[in-house]
């Protein structure tokens, strides 16, 4: 099991999204993968731009912003 599996939370550590959560789409090559997340645009992340969490969650490859919210409300992660 790698750490940034599919359905990985992870917090971003950089950019102007810093400190806003994902969730890992998929993992398109060995050093990028594609999140998507409330307030968050969709698309390819470095993996050295963010950090895992504990949580992990159920997301389809297509989900987009507001599925991707709707589980993080449901894990309790955000309001």
């Amino acid at each position: 099991m790698a750490i940034f599996d599919v359905g990985r939370v992870c917090r971003k550590t950089s950019g102007m999204e810093a400190g806003k959560l994902c969730v890992v789409l998929t993992k398109p090559d060995k050093n990028e993968v594609v999140v998507a997340g409330p307030n968050i645009k969709k698309g390819k992340v470095n993996i050295a731009h963010i950090e895992p969490l504990p949580n992990i969650v159920h997301a389809g490859k297509d989900a987009d912003a507001a599925e991707v919210t709707e589980l993080l409300k449901k894990e309790g992660l955000i309001l």
